[in-house]
């Protein structure tokens, strides 16, 4: 039996405002934001599973699409063990789906199906809104974006474990977390340095932040000619990375947070209104801080990034 996925990689779910919805599009949270648990999902019968979807192609309009046709052996098993005979695939966008505007209204109406509804998103994000309990709605958000975009994650145990507040370097064969340690190991990270971005702890911290979210250097739109790769052991902050479609795609990162981008990705960093980060920087070798502020078409890595990641992977039409 194919397991669902734990906990940490469920998606965020979370309480919507009571009322009227006048943009079904918007992330609709309550001030505070009240977060769902996944317990609260599975008890309303929700089910999740993690598949790669970046790993396969798949057509972007295809009704029917064979499941058998399927290679993926997760998707396969899951496929046989729950007896799904029937699939398609749509892409929902005005320019690939017909009436796109009517049918994303109707979508947000709400209603109940007479079968159980069973979506894998291929790309892209949406949010699935449902009813908890107490009838207030639920706001869950699904996507693959991320992963089509070559941006890795781990959730690690960053409060179980004691690290410096600032050391440049830091021995990366100190990390006593197992998983870590097996990280380190695998992707081959051979340099590490620990850091915490507040007005206290980092040099020039009002050049290369500044207060009040009024970001600096860090915020400036760039490159790196290497993979970035930043473990979140206190606080949070946000990476803001470029999608497919040029638009902003704003990623929220705390503590146990591990995160990858890869070389040639647009992106930028700010910390949040508490000005305060404590993250592990590590690197493959002698680490190389260059920023490549944009416009940098022409260089290397970003060509490299476009050919690999943005033209590579385009379904077919």
């Amino acid at each position: 039996m194919l397991e669902q996925a734990p906990d940490t990689e469920w998606p965020e779910a979370w309480l919507m405002p009571e009322g009227e919805c006048p943009n079904q599009k918007a992330p609709n949270q309550r001030v505070p934001n009240v977060a769902v648990t996944v317990k609260e999902l599975k008890d309303l019968g929700i089910c999740y599973w993690k598949l790669d979807a970046a790993a396969y192609q798949y057509p972007a309009l295809a009704v029917p699409w064979n499941p058998s046709d399927a290679v993926d052996p997760k998707l396969s098993q899951l496929r046989d063990e729950r007896g799904y005979s029937y699939a398609d695939i749509i892409t929902v966008h005005p320019d690939t789906l017909p009436e796109y505007y009517t049918k994303v209204k109707a979508f947000f109406e709400e209603h109940i199906n007479d079968a159980k509804e069973i979506r894998y998103v291929l790309g892209g994000s949406g949010f699935f809104d449902i009813h908890n309990k107490a009838d207030e709605w639920v706001h869950i958000h699904v996507k693959a974006e991320l992963k089509d975009l070559r941006i890795c994650y781990w959730k690690l145990d960053a409060v179980a474990y004691q690290y410096p507040a600032l050391t440049v370097p830091w021995n990366a064969s100190a990390a006593i977390d197992p998983k870590l340690s097996q990280m380190r190991d695998k992707r081959g990270y051979s340099y590490a340095d620990i850091i915490t971005v507040h007005p206290d702890t980092l040099p020039e911290f009002d050049t290369k932040v500044g207060r009040m979210g009024i970001v600096k250097a860090f915020f400036e739109e760039h490159i790196h000619d290497a993979e970035e790769i930043r473990y979140v052991l206190g606080g949070s902050g946000f990476f803001d990375v470029r999608n497919k479609a040029d638009e902003w795609v704003r990623i929220h990162v705390k503590a146990g947070d591990l995160i990858t981008l890869p070389e040639g990705i647009y992106h930028r960093f700010t910390v949040e209104k508490k000005d305060r980060i404590h993250a592990m920087r590590l690197f493959i070798g002698q680490p190389v801080w260059t920023l490549f502020n944009r416009p940098c078409e022409e260089h290397e890595s970003r060509a490299k990034y476009v050919r690999e990641f943005l033209e590579e992977k385009k379904v077919d039409e």
